[in-house]
């Protein structure tokens, strides 16, 4: 059969042994005759028949499982979980991790090449931040070619799962508002060559087998370390949490030991050495020592092999039991646990900016509502004022008028007028330079102030989209980092809108004192003024000798007419910046009202959120305890069924001696 057709070729190199092999995808190896692909051995033979290179063969073997078998959703997402031979996974054309790595074990070692399937923990599809690490979730292989021992994913390595379209749960969120994740995911078949013959110190970034000796790294990590926020600092140096510097030929040494083993000799190393490398993790020993005690239920000769045979398996079944239990009370405590953490984090991560957020809106919205409610009666005063001072101008003001001489002199009387109104032109004087400096800190103010209202304006339109998108990353259940991420942004902008609030606020405040400042320095002139005036004309009465200053009378009834038209002027600038304030708040109030629906969408959405999340735990740890309590029913039925069974035979064994 020729084998021409060749895709392209790719190199794989291993680091942590200085090789290189050049090998070619044959396209004619994506399929396989019907009648072959149901039977591993045949289909293993028809994949290295005619290659020599167990590279070759190797590749060719991963290239058919990529291409063919396809990853079952519905068994991940299943509480009950079954058991396939590599047989029944041909025929189903579909299985999780487990069934990959056994069906590419198998096919290896139908084609004379050795290959154990590694067990471990993983950063996969179900792999939640915060997720602790008590119980194994993937399979992948080891594969020795050439002497080496070489990684394998192929379960990583045939395609992706994707979220399935669901339309009607978007136009509900779109028309109703209506929040929803998407949780449903259906696989893709798009196979790559990614996970074939990985570099080990790649494929440690989220793949930690159980046993480390799988880790073919120089440096292997503690599953500590890999649980630990900070873990990928540890790959270019010794972990001081698992001190042990391992190179290539010890691997090897170790590695081969496991060649040579059967496969429940295997399982019951790999149990092993998984609790030391993780005492959490309890379950692998359950299984083991179920297995081992399965091997002896079927033992056969005289009645005394038996009888012992099915009394060691009594011990380990009650064995098994004792792991398997404790692996369900540490599920449940590191779920429990699980669900505390993530409780707060959510709290704090989300749910307390969210309702920051809504606190802060609802006081904006209603300051801008309560302007815009006085916004009529603030212009009605600004325009009647400025009415009053049109109209006080317009009367305008008589000049000088000498009065009438009185008959009696007063010289000490005019002497403390004099005295007197030296002393008031002195305070006019100093209230004009007030007033005027006032003004100068008002108008600073109104520059000040207006490019702050835009900028919290601009800072507000910029919330519903990031709401958006942080609803967007809950609905594609992108996972809390992401989503905190998200709301982190939020709150950024959030931060910067109520630090220009309170700065607006301040600037009011100022405002507010300083106009009522000038109200009074405004009147303290009037009223000094006309008071001068007053004592100008009596002087004026009072003394015959004295030349009365109707100049300077002039100049304060001048200096009146100036300060109604500055009050004027005022005036007019207090009804331009209410006018733009109240232009200001009316976007503020459209703005807010668009962000109150989007917080309130969001708060739903985060919530639903906390919901799937919490639920996500409790499905892993049903799951688990499901599994577990499977081998516990069974392992208890057969102890009690074991259990008659020695008592029979011991009858037995008694009764033909008394023959």
């Amino acid at each position: 059969m020729s084998r021409s057709l060749t895709l392209f070729l790719i190199i794989i190199s291993t680091i942590a042994f200085g090789q290189k092999r050049m090998v070619s995808i044959n396209q004619e190896y994506e399929k396989a005759p019907s009648s072959i692909a149901r039977s591993p051995i045949k289909l293993a033979q028809y994949l290295t028949e005619n290659d020599s290179s167990e590279f070759q063969q190797a590749l060719n073997i991963y290239t058919w499982i990529v291409n063919n078998i396809k990853y079952d959703v519905k068994a991940l997402e299943s509480i009950k979980s079954k058991t396939y031979s590599p047989k029944q996974t041909l025929k189903r054309k579909k299985g999780i991790c487990y069934q990959y790595s056994a069906l590419f074990a198998s096919l290896c070692q139908n084609a004379g090449i050795s290959s154990r399937e590694v067990i471990g923990y993983s950063r996969g599809f179900i792999y939640h931040e915060d997720d602790p690490f008590f119980e194994a979730d993937h399979s992948w292989n080891g594969v020795k070619l050439d002497s080496s021992w070489y990684l394998v994913d192929a379960t990583w390595g045939s395609g992706v799962l994707h979220q399935k379209k669901r339309w009607f749960k978007e136009l509900q969120f779109r028309w109703f508002k209506k929040p929803y994740i998407n949780d449903k995911y259906k696989f893709k078949l798009q196979p790559n060559y990614d996970y074939f013959l990985v570099n080990p110190k790649s494929l440690i970034t989220d793949h930690l087998p159980v046993d480390p000796n799988w880790q073919l790294v120089d440096f292997p990590i503690s599953i500590i370390t890999f649980e630990s926020s900070a873990w990928k600092s540890y790959l270019d140096r010794i972990d001081s949490l698992y001190q042990k510097q391992i190179d290539s030929t010890e691997y090897v040494m170790k590695l081969d030991k496991y060649e040579y083993l059967s496969d429940l000799q295997y399982l019951q190393s790999t149990a092993e050495q998984s609790y030391l490398f993780n005492p959490k993790n309890s379950k692998l020993t359950g299984l083991s020592s179920y297995s081992i005690a399965k091997s002896y239920e079927n033992a056969s000769g005289s009645l005394t092999k038996r009888t012992e045979a099915y009394g060691h398996a009594i011990k380990l079944h009650k064995l098994a039991i004792s792991h398997l239990k404790r692996h369900q009370k540490t599920a449940t405590s590191e779920s429990k646990e699980l669900t505390r953490i993530v409780k707060i984090r959510i709290s704090n991560e989300l749910t307390q900016p969210i309702n920051r957020r809504v606190k802060a809106n609802d006081l904006q919205s209603k300051a801008a509502l309560s302007f815009l409610n006085k916004e009529q009666k603030i212009f009605n005063n600004h325009k009647g004022q400025i009415l009053k001072l049109q109209k006080a101008i317009a009367r305008g003001y008589r000049p000088f008028v000498r009065p009438t001489p009185s008959r009696i002199e007063k010289p000490e009387l005019v002497e403390k007028n004099k005295s007197e109104i030296e002393n008031a032109l002195t305070s006019v004087s100093n209230y004009q330079d007030s007033v005027r400096t006032l003004i100068k800190s008002i108008h600073l103010c109104t520059e000040v102030k207006r490019p702050l209202q835009k900028e919290i304006v601009s800072q507000y339109r910029k919330l519903p989209d990031y709401f958006t998108t942080n609803m967007k990353f809950i609905t594609q259940n992108l996972g809390l980092n992401e989503v905190s991420k998200s709301m982190q942004a939020i709150d950024s902008i959030g931060q910067i809108i109520d630090s220009l609030s309170i700065e607006i606020k301040l600037i009011d405040r100022r405002v507010r004192q300083e106009k009522s400042l000038i109200k009074q320095l405004h009147s303290s002139i009037i009223s000094q003024s006309a008071k001068m005036q007053k004592m100008i004309i009596q002087n004026c009465q009072l003394s015959k000798k004295e030349t009365c200053e109707g100049v300077l009378y002039d100049s304060l009834s001048q200096g009146l007419k100036s300060i109604y038209e500055d009050k004027l002027h005022l005036e007019s600038e207090y009804l331009q910046t209410a006018e733009y304030d109240g232009e200001i708040n009316r976007r503020l109030k459209e703005i807010t009202e668009e962000v109150n629906e989007v917080l309130i969408t969001d708060s739903k959405c985060i919530s639903l959120f906390q919901e799937r999340r919490l639920s996500g735990i409790s499905f892993k740890l049903q799951k688990t305890l499901f599994e577990t309590d499977q081998l516990i029913d069974d392992s208890q039925k057969s102890v009690r069924r074991l259990g008659s069974k020695v008592f029979k035979l011991e009858n037995e064994i008694r009764r033909s001696k008394s023959m």
